[in-house]
Parts: structure tokens; sequence; C-alpha cells
């Protein structure tokens, strides 16, 4: 990846996240009652996978995380019997350089159903989100599954600081 082309994604990501930082502080009343949510990790690059990175894995890490701090994980069929339905997305997005290295950014956002007061349409949307990114060597994934750690970690603070008994 050339200067020029690091340099413009960096950026982008800054951005990016730093719009998810403002928008997830003035959100923590979303999480305010909320029995329990499904957690789903969405794809990954090919790239990821080969050097080891893995759904399971990461599924495996969110719910006994979470389940860790006393907060109840649905099945499918359970949160879809949910008021709201609510759903903890986990996404992993990476890019292996030329030098065998990983570039990734990772956001862990909570959706739950809303109705639109324009138009009636009833959607899911992100109610809580929040987003960092790194580098890592090919050899090294672990510190990805540390970043999604690392946030899934700030989620559960601001879920258990809205649901305390």
């Amino acid at each position: 990846m050339d200067r020029k082309r690091w340099c413009s994604v960096v950026i982008a990501l800054c951005f990016c996240l730093s719009s998810g930082e403002a928008f997830a502080a003035r959100n923590w009343e979303t999480l305010r009652g909320l029995g329990g949510f499904q957690v789903v990790i969405g794809d990954l690059n090919a790239a990821a996978v080969q050097d080891g990175l893995s759904k399971g894995l990461l599924h495996t890490d969110v719910v006994r995380t979470l389940m860790g701090a006393g907060i109840n994980v649905l099945t499918r069929e359970e949160r879809l019997r949910t008021p709201g339905a609510p759903w903890l997305y986990v996404s992993v997005g990476t890019v292996r350089t030329k030098l065998g290295s990983h570039v990734y950014s990772v956001s862990v956002a909570l959706f739950q159903g809303a109705l639109l007061d324009s138009n009636g349409v009833s959607t899911s949307v992100p109610t809580w989100e929040r987003g960092s990114f790194g580098m890592t060597r090919s050899q090294d994934l672990r510190r990805i599954r540390q970043a999604v750690s690392d946030l899934v970690g700030v989620f559960i603070k601001d879920y258990l600081a809205m649901n305390q008994e």
C-alpha cells in the first residue's frame, strides 16, 4: 500500500471512529432495561481467516466475557421474541499489507428495533457503538482479539451503569 493511500485510510478511520465516540456518549440510556441480546460476529476476510482469526473464536470470546459480567446472551430465537430484538454486532475489518502485517478496524454496536416517525417503517438501528483500529503482525492476531475485548469491556461498563439493581 503506497504512503498516500495509507494516510487516506488512517484519516478516514480516525474520522469514523471519532464520530462513533460522540454518538456513543449520548446513547447510554438506550441500554436501560435490556434483559439480554444476541451476539453476532460479522464476516472476516480470507486473509485474516488464513492467518488464524475465526468468527467462532471471536464469538466465544465475546459471549464468555458478557456472561462473566452477568449479562444475559440470547439465542437468535430468543432475540426475535424479545421487544426490540436487540443484538450486539462485532465487526472486524482487516487489510493485509505487502509486508505481511494487518491493518484492522474493530466495531462493536448494539442494534435495536425502532419505528421511524417520518414514515412508520420499522427497522433495526445502532443505539450504542464504539470502534478502534490498529496494526499488527500476521503472526500476532491476538491484538485484534484484544481490541474486540477492550470494546466489549467498554460496552459492559456502560450497560451495567444503566442496569444497576
